[in-house]
């Protein structure tokens, strides 16, 4: 008797400068890592800017992860852009059919913001929470731009990919952190992920509805920075910004004597500044007198010193989320407890996890 191998279920998200595949085995309720790439857009070619990545290049590059991975077959779960979607996490009456369902999602969405939602796609998905009973249920309600759903799936589809789950990055990222963290986290906590084009807030607590932001920064600021202060190229000043995540080379005198350390500053200035006002916010609107903890995950929390820069400024206790971590890995022990720690790869991965975790 032949048993067939079980199959893999891959995680994919389309960042602004790169590409993230994650690919793992579930068994029962744990799931077991198989593999796990970041594909740097930047480097494939010279740059003015990042907006000059062609769908082209995801097409291609994301071709030659399938082909090099056999995912052709395989469940996946992909991610779409949150920068352009409204979200929102509310509790409302238990609707008694999908039409009143939908009526209320929009109504709450539209005292957001005037948005023509004739050309948007709306979901919502029910959230776990304490607050949930018979007569209230919490969601994540979002509305994306239909233009930015069919491009990103036009691009898996190209590529030989047909997603079975695909949801905003911010509800990924609130997934992963409830399946991975919320039983050993019971208090406030804010989740920053920084990625490329910008930063996605979520603060969630038992018994409270969870908050989403989109702050407009990200690593690009720091890069467009470099770009206009030293008038040099966008793939030189990625490259220097990239040596800024660096602990040896941050502390040379060379970048001492730089104006990097003023750059990073007025970044990080602003980036938590912003964050101070989503955590005020929720504090004000759910009655929470403290946030217990920050956790920064994303290829732009990499930067070093940014988590103490972080609980230096706000006191509150600051760390890395590295979710991938937290999957069952084979081959862990082959490796330092420290070492696997410092894999600044495993920032990248929280959407991928979550999409993944959504689609189980």
């Amino acid at each position: 008797m032949k048993f067939l191998p079980k199959k893999i279920r891959v995680g994919v998200d389309l960042g602004s400068t790169n590409i993230k595949i994650i690919g793992v085995q579930q068994h029962h309720h744990k799931y077991e890592l198989l593999f796990h790439e970041v594909v740097d857009l930047i480097n494939q070619g010279p740059l003015e800017a990042y907006e000059e990545i062609t769908d082209e290049l995801y097409v291609q590059q994301l071709s030659q992860l399938v082909e090099k991975y056999e995912l052709a077959n395989s469940f996946v779960a992909a991610t779409i852009p949150s920068s352009s979607a409204i979200l929102r996490g509310i509790t409302v009456v238990a609707p008694e059919s999908e039409e009143e369902l939908s009526e209320l999602v929009q109504d709450e969405l539209r005292q957001t913001c005037n948005a023509n939602f004739d050309e948007m796609q709306i979901a919502c998905e029910v959230l776990e929470n304490d607050k949930i009973n018979d007569e209230h249920t919490t969601l994540f309600a979002c509305a994306v731009p239909d233009v930015v759903v069919k491009r990103v799936e036009k691009i898996l589809s190209r590529a030989g990919l047909k997603p079975t789950v695909l949801d905003p990055d911010a509800l990924e990222i609130y997934n992963a952190f409830e399946h991975l963290c919320s039983d050993a986290i019971s208090e406030p906590t804010a989740i920053v992920q920084i990625g490329s084009q910008y930063t996605i807030c979520v603060i969630t607590q038992p018994g409270k509805d969870p908050f989403f932001h989109i702050i407009n920064l990200g690593g690009n600021d720091i890069t467009k920075h470099i770009m206009e202060d030293l008038n040099i190229t966008y793939n030189k000043a990625e490259t220097l910004k990239r040596k800024m995540y660096q602990k040896k080379w941050a502390n040379k005198k060379s970048y001492q004597d730089s104006k990097l350390p003023v750059i990073f500053a007025e970044y990080c200035t602003l980036l938590i500044a912003e964050v101070k006002k989503c955590i005020r916010y929720f504090q004000t609107n759910e009655g929470v007198a403290q946030i217990e903890k920050i956790l920064l995950t994303g290829g732009g929390a990499q930067l070093y010193l940014l988590a103490d820069t972080f609980q230096r400024h706000l006191s509150i206790n600051t760390e890395l989320w590295y979710p991938i971590n937290q999957l069952e890995q084979p081959h862990a022990h082959e490796q330092e407890a420290e070492e696997q720690e410092e894999n600044a790869d495993g920032l990248y991965f929280t959407p991928c996890i979550g999409a993944i975790i959504r689609g189980q």
